[in-house]
């Protein structure tokens, strides 16, 4: 079976996320309980584990004091916050990797000592440890992908860059006449110019056009003849 849970060991490397792939190599059970994930076993600081369970409840490692770690605490989990896990494998090379938090924690090589190449396990991949133990995973999203990506390719919270919308650039060419606005943009949304010559009547210019660069530029030639004054605005569309 592959499988993505936390490590259930009595200390040390306990609370850790990891990946556990039983894949079928040369010999039988060549590559039983091959496992990937954070290194270090109880120096594994309690940021790179996904459970930690103390009778203080303030998620360090260094709480717990029984000699089987999982009888520490309340059963409940100190740590509230959700990471990111991938896991890539290479087919031809039989390299897994994994990672946490979009940062490699480890590199490990199936077994083939009678070099016949991979075979893939008829079996599932369960997240969490879902047939012999009382517990699972949370998961908000997955991906497969058909090739191995590297960390920039993952997927990603991004946070929405914060641009205030505004003209910052009118040039004005009485010889044409034309009028060459620019203002502030986010590539990937959309934005529309209107104008007006008396601010309380407005017609559109451009409408819903996307931004692919930081700066949109448009350029006026169909001035109202005889406006002594006109006036633009920007609207971004939700």
């Amino acid at each position: 079976r592959w499988q993505v849970d936390f490590d259930h060991a009595n200390t040390a490397a306990f609370g850790r996320l990891r990946s556990r792939w039983d894949t079928p190599g040369g010999e039988a059970a060549e590559n039983a309980n091959f496992v990937v994930g954070p290194q270090g076993g109880s120096s594994v600081p309690s940021d790179l584990r996904i459970w930690v369970d103390t009778d203080p409840g303030d998620g360090l490692v260094s709480s717990y004091d029984d000699a089987d770690w999982s009888n520490d605490g309340d059963g409940v989990n100190d740590s509230e916050a959700w990471h990111h896990a991938a896991l890539t494998f290479d087919e031809d090379t039989g390299e897994v990797g994994f990672y946490y938090d979009y940062e490699l924690m480890q590199i490990n090589t199936l077994s083939d000592s009678e070099a016949d190449g991979y075979t893939h396990p008829d079996a599932p991949f369960d997240f969490g440890k879902l047939t012999n133990a009382g517990y699972g995973l949370l998961l908000d999203e997955v991906r497969f992908s058909a090739e191995v990506l590297l960390p920039f390719q993952f997927l990603q919270v991004v946070t929405p860059p914060t641009v205030e919308l505004e003209i910052t650039s009118l040039v004005y060419d009485a010889a044409t006449p034309k009028a060459t606005v620019i203002w502030s943009t986010v590539p990937g949304r959309k934005y529309s110019l209107d104008y007006s010559t008396d601010l309380e009547s407005w017609f559109e210019l451009l409408e819903e056009e996307e931004a692919t660069e930081e700066t949109y530029t448009f350029v006026d030639n169909e001035l109202e003849g005889g406006s002594p004054k006109i006036f633009y605005r920007v609207r971004e569309i939700e």
